[in-house]
């Protein structure tokens, strides 16, 4: 476990003001790895974090309101790929694997538009 750790469970979000803080809050492990973050790479790590939670382990709550696109999805993607690089001594599995999978996505630049960074 990378130590990011949240408690989605019926939770109603708000469409945009403080989206990300009310997702945040509903962190209980790893708020200090979020804080290191850029804000964008905050969201966009926790808005996939949460589809996650909504269509796997919450699917009864509703439909799952998240903002998690191709956007957020290479951010987080490129977020936990550098994370795990940083951990590599910790994880003796990691040295056998190649390193062009570890290495970060580039971001569609067209889909960079969809949202503001």
């Amino acid at each position: 476990m990378i130590g990011v750790k949240c408690n989605f469970e019926g939770l109603t979000i708000s469409d945009e003001k403080d989206r990300t803080q009310e997702l945040l809050a509903r962190c209980k492990a790893g708020k200090d790895l979020l804080g290191k973050l850029p804000l964008e790479d905050q969201r966009c790590l926790l808005e996939v974090l949460y589809l996650g939670n909504r269509a796997i382990a919450h699917p009864d709550d509703g439909g799952p309101d998240h903002k998690a696109g191709e956007h957020e999805m290479t951010f987080t993607i490129n977020i936990i790929l550098k994370w795990l690089t940083e951990r590599k001594s910790q994880w003796t599995e990691l040295e056998g694997v190649p390193k062009e999978f570890l290495e970060p996505i580039a971001p569609n630049l067209s889909a960079v538009g969809a949202t503001s960074l």
